[in-house]
């Protein structure tokens, strides 16, 4: 930690007659002959102690608004980033109906134990809908009151057998076009996964030590004879921290930690008969930032008159942002087609790498310096909220309501290459090539419950697809 930064740089907090916190006072300096600059955050309570509104010390408007029920429930929330979102709950405070400022509405469906049902999305009916097992299921699967089947637009996933902890052990996920995939589960008293057989027919086998730590793991690819050791074995300490593991192909690699504050303190690794494969040391300031990382198993060397050691240091300002990064790298890739990458695998220099920010956090500026290979990257950040585009000086200021929409998604990864969201703010495609006369190259996705199961990568010619 840089003291001279630091000095006389304290952090102030204020509390109204309730204690609530409704100010702090943060000082900022960036290095240390600069006068620290006051940012303020500040935030306001309702009678009712809840918080209502907050704001930053950038923005001239409340960067979130929040609006309750009487029993407390968020009816509303507005954010300067995401939009706002509008709630309607029931009498036992589950979700009824939801907008939001993109003008999607969903009304959700429960069941007389408040378990969701269905699913209708801006008047499509059923577009989840969510099956469970009832008094007369098979009781020797453990399917009783579990949930047996979810369908929504990607796909459906069915699981026919649960453990005694409620997880699945076989799941389904069949897709519009009829494909079906399927997955088994082993799981041990505790609910930790003993083995896992995925759609492929590859089976994946994990053993764990008495406190529950994960010991060994092995791994069976299709098509192969037999199973194959990805790790041997796995050593902690008393704080759960792993000080030593041998992975299959003998690897072993040792983690040491200060003693004061149990931070990593040095990282190595080396092949059982071999040399040293990394030694890495790790130096902090008092609050954990990393201030320095020096690569003991790097070899010295010199290139264009300057010594490359493999160490790397950072600087961080008074808000302990980081403002400084140095370290090397190697020359950029040559333009030309079929060259090797890197050119030169000596040609590694030195480089500085400096970055400014907002008063709200927001990376404004990144400078990177090296011999024959500095730039700088600028951001534009909308004075309205905290969304942000590369930009350079002189450059027209950018119209943030194309180039977003109202909860904060971008919409388009460069000229002309528009991104596609759904109601669920889901990137759902992607541009890659763009055509004026004709079909663009483009990757499409979808989801199941916020997770993405399904990437199609479709690419046109003349004549074929």
């Amino acid at each position: 930690m840089t003291a001279n930064v630091h000095r006389r740089t304290p952090a102030l907090a204020v509390s109204d007659a309730r204690g609530l916190p409704v100010r702090q006072v943060a000082y900022l300096r960036n290095v240390a002959d600069d006068t620290p600059a006051a940012l303020v955050s500040h935030q306001q309570h309702d009678h009712a102690e809840r918080l209502i509104e907050q704001w930053d010390p950038r923005l001239s408007a409340p960067a979130l608004t929040t609006v309750y029920s009487l029993d407390g429930t968020v009816l509303k929330s507005d954010s300067v980033d995401a939009g706002w979102r509008l709630t309607l709950p029931g009498r036992a405070g589950e979700p009824l109906e939801r907008w939001d400022e993109r003008g999607s509405h969903w009304r959700t469906t429960f069941d007389k134990q408040l378990r969701v049902i269905a699913v209708e999305e801006n008047g499509e009916v059923d577009v989840d809908v969510f099956t469970y097992s009832d008094a007369s299921a098979d009781a020797r699967h453990n399917q009783r009151g579990q949930l047996r089947e979810q369908k929504d637009r990607s796909s459906s996933l069915r699981s026919d057998s649960f453990a005694l902890s409620g997880q699945p052990l076989s799941e389904t996920r069949t897709f519009q076009d009829e494909a079906a995939f399927s997955s088994h589960s082993v799981f041990s008293p505790m609910g930790a996964v003993l083995e896992q057989t995925d759609a492929g027919g590859h089976r994946r086998r994990s053993c764990y030590g008495l406190a529950g730590q994960l010991k060994r793991a092995d791994l069976w690819i299709s098509g192969t004879p037999g199973w194959q050791a990805v790790l041997l074995d796995t050593q902690y300490n008393a704080n759960d921290q792993i000080i030593e593991q041998l992975a299959g192909n003998q690897v072993r690699s040792q983690w040491t930690y200060d003693p004061a504050d149990a931070r990593l303190h040095t990282q190595s690794s080396r092949k059982d008969g071999g040399g040293v494969l990394q030694n890495v040391e790790y130096f902090y300031d008092r609050v954990g930032n990393i201030t320095r990382i020096e690569d003991h198993a790097f070899q010295p060397r010199y290139f264009a008159n300057q010594l490359i050691d493999g160490h790397r240091d950072f600087t961080y300002d008074s808000l302990y942002r980081l403002t400084s990064a140095t370290g090397y790298d190697d020359a950029p890739p040559p333009d030309i087609p079929g060259l090797p990458q890197p050119g030169d695998p000596n040609n590694r220099l030195n480089y500085t790498q400096t970055y400014q920010y907002d008063n709200g956090g927001n990376l404004i500026e990144l400078c990177h310096v090296r011999d024959g290979n500095s730039f700088t990257r600028q951001m534009c950040i909308d004075p309205n909220s905290n969304r942000g585009v590369r930009w350079r000086t002189g450059d027209d200021l950018p119209d943030f309501d194309t180039l977003f929409d109202r909860h904060g998604n971008q919409l388009e990864l460069k000229q002309g290459s528009t991104l596609q969201w759904n109601a669920r703010d889901e990137l759902e495609s992607v541009p890659l090539v763009t055509r004026k006369n004709s079909n663009s190259d483009a990757e499409h996705y979808r989801y199941s419950q916020g997770q993405r199961v399904f990437k199609c990568h479709e690419w046109f010619t003349d004549t074929t697809r």
